[in-house]
């Protein structure tokens, strides 16, 4: 039964699996897995509950999920604690975002996209368990394809002659000659769902430039896993999937070559380039936010392998800010291999190797200067099957771990670009990406985010704050900082004020992470601010010895003991923060077991 079409569904653009692995941490465990974020009661009704009980704790769970989002139109910051539009199924999507009103089924657009997230998520949850456990590879099979652009077809934010092209489509492949753009991109969507993965190379019902962008990708660019180090967080945006570095071209160009090069090639007279017709752009690198401990990259194989291509493409203007990053080849294990393509591999002959139908053979490559010996799009062969077609083969990807650096660059290209909303997990990791953003000087359209780093600042001297993630490691004035948070495990005898008393004295010390990055931004003059922390921390030895009275009764309860947090004192500047620590009072010594007496039998 179809349906109601009057009926309005809120339908995500960022998957569901994807937005959870970013909702702020309440526990972890030794893997440093993301849980959401709910009430403590919420999280212990899951534990032990039979099946029905269960079931209610996951929907109560989904409904009180919520994210740190910061709304750049409003310069408005929504914790997970704080009620609001921050709620994971009302965010990051638009009402009947997939309806389609021109088939029995309105929803079946959406069916099918949540059976390719299904396997989508278990690829993620495999990269993520990859990644905690610092594994160096990921297998997965081929990949299948995801949407395209729909804002521009929502919109029909395209150039005059795109516009001509798209009519053009509309007359010869879509049976309604009054369909709209966004009718285009509902047929896109219908296309990649249904068609096999090798077919989709040459379905014409797929308009012509979202086909050619997705061949150009898959057989142009080489994907690779960055993991961030330890410690240190990716951040994602509205628009942050498929977001791009790259060189813009005029097709005009007045260089002979590249103008040869875009007439052969792409046809700019049909306005074939998958970007904006006369004007287009040569992607370098292109990023998909996965986890906040990992994402997934595309990057060209001429700038991964330094190869002349590149540096032709590359001309006089800057180099990639991604052009050292690391892009490590793809390990394949061929399945059902001839004897002569396992031969001509031996031996490193490539034409023995492919076996390339006849009419499909490479152009021989002449110089750099004949644009009809560029290969650019031409598809690879294996024992004369197309690579696409090959669903047998097994895929090795190599994971990367960036650099602190790195991940503040990755996360810069997310910032520059952002529009919408930004979704964080720690916001000791946002302050330190936007310090790193404004400080990075090859950003040349900055946003401002002046606004951000106050309500971060004020969120962080609010009593009550939500905790920083388990473990983070600051570099202040070469004085690393290490803070430790102490265990969420806590004696059921305690009263409601040592309860309180306990979790304020945490959060200084979760607070302490932040004050050390203000350092990086503020005057060395101890001003308002500093003044207001060492006010506030001014009964910290106090709150310290309600931690060792709370820490002794544990041990004579007999119950989990939550660890010492290292203790960390800030002086007048930010240049004077120390690190110190103490252990935890020794536990009551063990008494010694009587030994047994030996019974008569044995004697």
């Amino acid at each position: 039964m179809a349906p109601d079409p009057t009926r309005s569904q809120y339908q995500h653009y960022i998957p569901r699996f994807i937005l959870r692995n970013f909702t702020p941490v309440l526990e972890h465990d030794s893997d440093r897995h993301f849980i959401a974020s709910t009430s403590p009661a919420v999280l212990r009704l899951g534990q032990g509950a039979p099946p029905k009980a269960k079931h209610t704790w996951w929907k109560t769970l989904k409904e009180r999920t919520r994210l740190n989002v910061w709304h750049i139109d409003t310069a408005t910051l929504a914790m997970n604690v704080d009620p609001g539009e921050n709620v994971l199924g009302s965010t990051f999507g638009a009402s009947d975002l997939y309806l389609d009103p021109h088939h029995a089924d309105h929803d079946h657009i959406e069916h099918k996209l949540s059976l390719l997230e299904g396997k989508a998520s278990i690829i993620n949850q495999k990269g993520d368990e990859r990644c905690s456990r610092r594994r160096e590879e990921c297998w997965v099979h081929p990949p299948r394809p995801d949407s395209s652009r729909g804002a521009q077809y929502f919109k029909s934010a395209f150039d005059e002659l795109t516009m001509d092209s798209l009519r053009r489509h509309i007359a010869e492949n879509l049976e309604n000659p009054n369909a709209t753009p966004r009718d285009v991109w509902l047929q896109n969507l219908k296309e990649f769902l249904d068609s096999k993965f090798a077919d989709l190379f040459e379905n014409k019902r797929i308009y012509e430039h979202d086909r050619y962008e997705y061949v150009y990708g898959y057989r142009r660019f080489r994907m690779a896993i960055w993991r961030a180090p330890a410690n240190v967080e990716f951040v994602v945006t509205s628009d942050a999937y498929s977001l791009y570095e790259g060189r813009y071209f005029d097709m005009a160009s007045a260089d002979p070559v590249i103008g040869a090069w875009y007439q052969e090639t792409l046809g700019t007279r049909r306005g074939r380039h998958p970007t904006q017709g006369g004007r287009g752009t040569t992607p370098w690198v292109k990023v998909f936010p996965m986890h906040p401990k990992f994402i997934i990259a595309l990057v060209d194989s001429s700038m991964a392998d330094k190869s002349p291509m590149h540096a032709m493409l590359h001309g006089d203007v800057p180099e990639s800010r991604f052009f050292d990053f690391p892009c490590p080849r793809t390990d394949t294990t061929y399945a059902n291999l001839s004897r002569e393509a396992v031969a001509a591999r031996k031996r490193r002959d490539m034409d023995g190797f492919e076996r390339r139908p006849p009419g499909s053979e490479r152009p021989k490559f002449e110089s750099w200067s004949d644009t009809s010996s560029w290969d650019f799009v031409r598809g690879h062969y294996v024992d004369g099957i197309p690579a696409e077609a090959r669903e047998q083969d097994h895929l090795a990807f190599k994971i990367s771990t960036l650099t602190t650096d790195q991940v503040r660059i990755v996360n810069g290209l997310m910032l520059e670009n952002a529009h919408g909303a930004v979704t964080f997990c720690s916001t000791a990791q946002l302050y330190a990406s936007v310090c790193a953003y404004e400080r990075y000087e090859r950003w040349e359209h900055k946003q401002d985010y002046s606004a951000l780093k106050r309500a971060l600042r004020e969120r962080a001297m609010r009593p009550g704050a939500p905790a920083a993630p388990p473990t983070v490691e600051l570099n202040v004035d070469r004085t690393v900082v290490r803070v430790e948070p102490a265990s969420t495990t806590h004696n059921p005898d305690e009263t409601a004020e040592e309860v309180a008393r306990y979790r304020a004295l945490t959060h200084h010390i979760h607070a302490l992470q932040l004050v050390a990055l203000l350092g990086h931004d503020m005057d060395p003059r101890p001003g308002p601010l500093m003044t207001a922390l060492r006010d506030r921390f001014a009964s910290f030895q106090a709150l310290n010895r309600v931690h060792d009275d709370y820490l002794q009764r544990s041990v004579e309860a007999a119950t989990p003991v939550p660890t010492r947090a290292s203790v960390v004192t800030a002086a007048a500047g930010p240049s004077n923060i120390q690190a110190t620590s103490s252990n935890a009072p020794p536990h009551p010594p063990k008494r010694k077991r009587k030994p047994k007496r030996k019974s008569a039998a044995a004697s």
